[in-house]
Protein backbone atom coordinates (compact mmCIF):
# COMPACT_ATOMS: atom_id res chain seq x y z
CA UNK A 1 0.00 0.00 0.00
CA UNK A 2 1.14 3.52 -0.48
CA UNK A 3 1.41 5.96 1.39
CA UNK A 4 -0.24 9.27 0.00
CA UNK A 5 1.10 11.72 2.78
CA UNK A 6 4.32 11.00 2.38
CA UNK A 7 3.68 11.16 -1.87
CA UNK A 8 2.43 14.62 -1.42
CA UNK A 9 5.58 15.65 0.93
CA UNK A 10 7.87 14.52 -1.16
CA UNK A 11 6.34 16.29 -4.50
CA UNK A 12 5.77 19.11 -2.43
CA UNK A 13 9.92 19.13 -1.24
CA UNK A 14 10.71 18.09 -5.19
CA UNK A 15 8.37 21.49 -5.82
CA UNK A 16 10.27 23.61 -3.79
CA UNK A 17 13.94 22.51 -5.18
CA UNK A 18 13.04 23.16 -8.44
CA UNK A 19 11.74 26.87 -7.40
CA UNK A 20 15.48 27.44 -5.80
CA UNK A 21 17.13 26.14 -8.65
CA UNK A 22 15.14 28.72 -10.81
CA UNK A 23 16.09 31.24 -8.78
CA UNK A 24 13.13 33.33 -10.14
CA UNK A 25 14.54 36.19 -8.27
CA UNK A 26 16.50 37.51 -10.91
CA UNK A 27 14.38 37.08 -13.88
CA UNK A 28 11.64 39.43 -11.77
CA UNK A 29 14.40 41.79 -11.79
CA UNK A 30 15.20 42.06 -15.29
CA UNK A 31 10.99 42.27 -15.72
CA UNK A 32 10.89 44.71 -12.97
CA UNK A 33 11.21 47.89 -15.45
CA UNK A 34 8.59 46.35 -17.82
CA UNK A 35 6.05 45.63 -14.77
CA UNK A 36 6.78 49.01 -13.90
CA UNK A 37 5.88 50.84 -17.37
CA UNK A 38 2.62 48.16 -17.19
CA UNK A 39 1.42 49.06 -14.07
CA UNK A 40 1.76 53.13 -15.16
CA UNK A 41 -0.44 52.31 -17.81
CA UNK A 42 -3.37 50.20 -16.10
CA UNK A 43 -2.96 53.28 -13.52
CA UNK A 44 -4.20 55.71 -16.56
CA UNK A 45 -6.62 53.09 -17.83
CA UNK A 46 -7.89 52.69 -14.86
CA UNK A 47 -8.63 56.06 -14.07
CA UNK A 48 -9.64 56.57 -17.64
CA UNK A 49 -12.41 54.16 -17.08
CA UNK A 50 -13.37 54.84 -14.10
CA UNK A 51 -14.01 58.40 -15.00
CA UNK A 52 -16.03 57.29 -17.96
CA UNK A 53 -18.10 54.66 -16.15
CA UNK A 54 -18.67 57.57 -13.21
CA UNK A 55 -19.58 60.15 -15.99
CA UNK A 56 -22.49 57.92 -17.35
CA UNK A 57 -23.64 56.85 -13.94
CA UNK A 58 -24.41 60.41 -13.40
CA UNK A 59 -25.42 60.81 -16.44
CA UNK A 60 -27.49 58.02 -15.99
CA UNK A 61 -29.28 59.44 -12.77
CA UNK A 62 -29.79 62.59 -14.45
CA UNK A 63 -31.68 60.95 -17.49
CA UNK A 64 -33.82 59.08 -14.56
CA UNK A 65 -34.47 62.64 -12.78
CA UNK A 66 -35.43 64.04 -15.88
CA UNK A 67 -37.95 61.50 -16.87
CA UNK A 68 -39.54 61.65 -13.42
CA UNK A 69 -40.08 65.41 -13.58
CA UNK A 70 -41.18 65.13 -17.38
CA UNK A 71 -43.89 62.61 -16.43
CA UNK A 72 -44.85 64.70 -13.16
CA UNK A 73 -45.21 67.87 -15.79
CA UNK A 74 -47.13 65.60 -18.37
CA UNK A 75 -49.53 63.81 -15.58
CA UNK A 76 -50.44 67.60 -14.96
CA UNK A 77 -51.25 68.62 -18.43
CA UNK A 78 -53.36 66.12 -19.01
CA UNK A 79 -55.54 66.74 -15.44
CA UNK A 80 -55.58 70.26 -16.51
CA UNK A 81 -56.42 69.49 -20.21
CA UNK A 82 -59.33 67.13 -18.84
CA UNK A 83 -60.35 70.30 -16.18
CA UNK A 84 -60.71 72.59 -19.93
CA UNK A 85 -62.90 69.82 -21.30
CA UNK A 86 -65.16 69.28 -19.20
CA UNK A 87 -65.59 73.19 -18.57
CA UNK A 88 -65.58 73.53 -22.35
CA UNK A 89 -68.43 70.43 -22.53
CA UNK A 90 -70.21 72.81 -19.63
CA UNK A 91 -70.14 75.50 -21.67
CA UNK A 92 -71.30 74.04 -25.09
CA UNK A 93 -74.66 73.01 -22.80
CA UNK A 94 -75.30 76.34 -21.86
CA UNK A 95 -75.13 77.63 -24.51
CA UNK A 96 -77.56 75.30 -26.13
CA UNK A 97 -80.48 76.58 -23.88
Amino acid sequence: MVDIGSGITQASANATEILEQANLGDSLGALSPLLDQMQAIMNVAQLFLGGIFGIYLILLILKWLESRKLNKTLKKVSTDMDSIKKDLSSIKRNLKK
